[in-house]
């Protein structure tokens, strides 16, 4: 559950990364048509903020799941701001840090 809150939650983030017109980085595949479709991609990504802060509303409780997606939002935001001009980090990076949330989260559900 907290993968998936935190998946759609960078999702999120990386839509209105992508719409942004003031950092200056070289668009290609889906980031190019994300920055050219900018309405349909506010709305996508309102609704992967809104689909995480269900989750962990789901899951935590209606305050606690609402403070929770703020927190991991902000993180998140931090984080694509700080290490996205990087031209080091690449998807495959990306996906295999949202394996590995997944299986450290699959190991403590099945060991609690």
């Amino acid at each position: 559950m907290y993968s998936l809150a935190i998946v759609t939650s960078f999702l999120s983030v990386w839509c209105l990364y992508a719409i942004s017109e003031r950092v200056d980085f070289v668009k290609k595949n889906i980031t190019l048509v994300l920055s050219k479709n900018t309405k349909a991609t506010q709305i996508v990504a309102l609704v992967f903020f809104f689909a995480s802060t269900f989750v962990l509303c789901f899951s935590l409780g209606l305050v606690t799941g609402i403070f929770s997606s703020l927190l991991i939002w902000m993180t998140l935001a931090s984080s694509v701001l700080l290490f996205a001009p990087f031209p080091k980090l690449k998807y495959t990076h990306l996906i295999l840090l949202g394996v590995l949330i997944i299986i450290i989260e699959s190991l403590f559900t099945i060991t609690y």
